[in-house]
């Protein structure tokens, strides 16, 4: 029988945590977060914002309810300070959460309760939300602290991608099943009507956000060694804000929270009013940025450990607000759709332009949520932490409760005098219009410079060196991103892993490259060869260290593919260690080096070292690829020593290959592989144009025509003659002339591609205009 590891921590109550027990609390956590999503997606999320709208709630109203939740944050400093001096965080959370959670039934008994009287149940619903969020804000920082104490350090972004797209995906279902039966409501047929469609999605979400909290019971709780309270109270909550980078992210945050706040609550509310948006269709915008929250949670966590919270954040500020401009562009437009399968249907336009939008806003939003949370994390000690993480959230609340309230107050002022402007797409300029102009400003000139005083930690990138790693171009692509990505680091096939690795380099993902590094030691030939083969394609720094430390290593088994890989390298050791591979007895890792060596332009150590391989090789092979090489260095010297191979070589391969490089050393590289494809193609093509050029040159008439001639008979001995004769009336270059000279060596029998290449070189313009010795 197979012993159980060995425990590596202990729960509260000092029993031993083995990884087993650790790995299901951690995944109890996420199914328990997921229920509790479908609370959230009635009481933070559309159906309650609508459900003020429905009520007749007014500007302020609605930014006073919203404002209230956020002012409730303050209550996590007292939950707080009461935290460090209870015994159990994990209880201390489940005391004051379960309670915050029965409070939201008696918004649903209300609607049936008084159902004709809207004023008493805005009041009462009011109260119930701000006792409601109070007590959840109580236990916030102890369920936090619990449950950070708890994730791995190692894999703690990933943890938190994982968690946050399997509880969005949960939240957008929930999202989009309330709007069916508020719709439902709204056809009739229910008694109350719409307020009984409320009724019954709080009752609803409210047995699960019950389900949430029970099953957190099953969470372990981990020892967490306390020291003794010797701080006053107010050492305690003055402590965090001492720290630098603890004090600039929360005031990031919570300037982002005051922009966003103006807007965000009257987004659904100005879709209801101006386009008469159904419950579904408003709904359908926050689904499809769900679905864009949940890619991003498969994906943020991974590129946060690679670039770091820090510059993965900026980023994501600076390109959330460029989103907003799809509000600038709504109409009253209803687009048609012909679908397979599916077949005709028609939606709104805003609804469409807003998914679209939603779509990359949610992938961007959650990606920002979850940078907020690493730094959260990083940057609280473990000691005093509840408190940090309430003095956190309390700032952020004191910055953006004002937020909803001032957006309520220019809601019900341009309500009242409208705006006397009207945008392209014949839609009033309305009070969200403003807003949303806004937030884009706040976030651009006072969230960005905020939050770039954070500190560049250990293992963070700069912004500019993590701008280049990211895929943020095309979000088209990302799905393919994250798959690929997930395979370099999950339980696959090695095919399925060498797939993605191709993925990875045909798509430069330079994030992946310290996996990519990893993968030239895996157990799979395939496996390394392509990683090496992708580090060389992505061409970043670390890619070509790392290149170079595995040739290094005396168990090397890859120097064939490293060689090739190192092609595009401007580490300064690359050609050093190319031109080392050049003394190996591997036939193929001598030839890949020489071939890779051409690639280093202007490099005299490359161009001195082909040379002499050429010199000394009597294999066809090698002396190809140090041909080719030479060819691309546009090393003449080297021409004596290629002209000399192709006189003599019966390989007809190696001589068609030397015939390329000696058009690429005299002339445009490419050009003349490209001419020759063409003519032999259609014949005649492109040597009368090469023969129309000999004669601007000058040459003699009757010379041209009858090498015309002789050209069209396949007279090649002839014709090599005659290109000879027309040329020694031109002033042409020694190399040139040299390599017509050959074309007249007796023992030479010409081909139609040797006669071809005079032509070239004496006729096209471009060789004729370069500066070859």
């Amino acid at each position: 029988m197979l012993e159980a590891p060995p425990p590596t921590r202990e729960r509260a109550d000092g029993t031993p945590l083995t990884d087993r027990q650790l790995r299901r609390g951690l995944r109890l956590d996420i199914f328990a977060v997921a229920l509790g999503n479908v609370w959230a997606a009635v009481a933070v999320g559309a159906p309650f914002t609508m459900f003020w709208q429905a009520l007749g709630a007014s500007g302020v109203t609605i930014g006073l309810a919203s404002m209230v939740q956020q002012l409730a944050v303050v209550a996590q400093l007292p939950g707080a300070l009461l935290t460090e001096r209870f015994r159990s965080r994990k209880w201390f959370w489940i005391i004051a959460t379960l309670p915050h959670r029965v409070l939201w039934l008696v918004p649903a008994l209300l609607v049936w309760w008084i159902p004709n009287d809207p004023e008493r149940i805005i009041a009462w619903t009011l109260i119930i939300v701000s006792v409601s969020a109070v007590m959840a804000h109580v236990g916030a920082p102890a369920g936090a602290a619990w449950i950070f104490d708890l994730v791995p350090t190692e894999n703690a972004a990933r943890f938190w991608g994982r968690r946050h797209a399997l509880a969005t995906l949960t939240f957008l279902i929930s999202t989009w099943a309330a709007g069916y039966l508020l719709d439902r409501a709204t056809g009739g047929g229910w008694p109350r009507g719409l307020l009984a469609g409320f009724a019954v999605v709080f009752f609803f979400a409210t047995l699960f956000g019950i389900a949430d909290v029970l099953v957190h019971g099953a969470v372990p709780e981990i020892r967490v060694a306390s020291a003794p309270h010797r701080r006053s109270l107010w050492d305690e909550v003055v402590a965090p804000w001492r720290n630098r980078d603890f004090r600039w992210m929360t005031l990031a945050f919570g300037a982002w929270g005051f922009a966003a706040g103006m807007a965000g609550p009257f987004a659904l509310v100005y879709l209801r009013e101006e386009f008469q948006i159904t419950y579904q269709h408003i709904f359908a915008t926050q689904i499809v940025a769900g679905v864009g929250s949940v890619v991003a949670g498969m994906q943020a966590g991974y590129i946060i450990d690679r670039l770091g919270a820090r510059a993965y954040g900026m980023v994501l500020l600076g390109l959330l607000p460029v989103l907003s401009v799809s509000w600038f562009f709504l109409s009253h437009e209803t687009l048609a759709f012909l679908l397979p399968w599916v077949g005709a249907f028609s939606l709104p336009q805003p609804v469409v332009l807003i998914c679209l939008a939603n779509l990359a806003a949610g992938a961007l939003g959650a990606s920002l949520a979850l940078c907020q949370v690493r730094l959260l994390s990083a940057l609280t000690p473990r000691e005093g932490r509840p408190v940090a993480i309430a003095l956190h959230w309390t700032v952020i609340a004191l910055l953006g409760a004002t937020g909803p309230i001032i957006g309520g107050l220019i809601k019900d002022l341009l309500v009242e005098r409208p705006l006397p402007f009207t945008l392209p797409s014949g839609v009033p300029v309305s009070y969200f219009h403003l807003l949303v102009a806004l937030f884009m400003a706040l976030t651009w000139c006072v969230c960005i410079p905020l939050y770039a005083q954070l500190s560049i930690r250990k293992g963070d990138l700069p912004v500019g060196e993590a701008l280049p790693r990211l895929w943020l171009a095309n979000p088209l692509r990302a799905v393919r991103h994250v798959y690929s990505l997930h395979a370099l680091t999950a339980a696959v096939t090695a095919t399925r892993r060498a797939d993605a690795i191709r993925h990875i380099a045909t798509q430069r993902a330079t994030i992946a490259t310290a996996d990519l590094a990893a993968r030239l030691d895996d157990p799979s030939f395939e496996v390394r060869e392509e990683a090496a083969y992708a580090l060389g394609q992505l061409g970043t720094r670390e890619a070509f260290e790392a290149l170079i430390q595995k040739l290094n290593s005396p168990h090397c088994d890859l120097q064939p593919q490293i060689a090739r890989a190192l092609r595009y390298a401007r580490h300064p050791d690359a050609t050093r260690q190319l031109v080392t591979l050049l003394t190996r007895a591997d036939r193929t890792t001598v030839c890949e080096a020489a071939r890779s060596l051409g690639y280093h332009r202007d490099n005299a150590e490359a161009a001195e070292a082909l040379r002499q391989l050429a010199a000394a090789t009597a294999d066809d092979a090698i002396f190809a690829a140090a041909a080719d090489g030479l060819a691309r260095l546009r090393d003449q010297r080297a021409l004596p020593i290629v002209l000399d191979r192709w006189m003599t070589t019966s390989n007809p391969t190696l001589r068609g290959a030397l015939r390329l490089n000696i058009a690429d050393m005299l002339g445009e590289r490419g050009e003349f592989y490209r001419l020759w494809d063409r003519e032999r193609a259609q014949p005649g093509s492109e040597a009368d144009r090469l023969l129309d050029a000999l004669r601007e040159r000058g040459a003699s008439q009757e010379k041209i025509r009858e090498l015309g001639r002789a050209w069209e008979n396949r007279q090649m001995a002839l014709a090599g003659t005659l290109l000879c004769e027309a040329a020694s009336s031109l002033p042409n270059d020694e190399a040139i002339s040299e390599v017509l000279r050959r074309l007249r060596h007796p023992s030479r029998q010409l081909e139609p591609a040797d006669v071809f290449l005079g032509m070239y070189l004496l006729g096209c313009p471009r060789a004729r205009g370069l500066r070859l010795f």
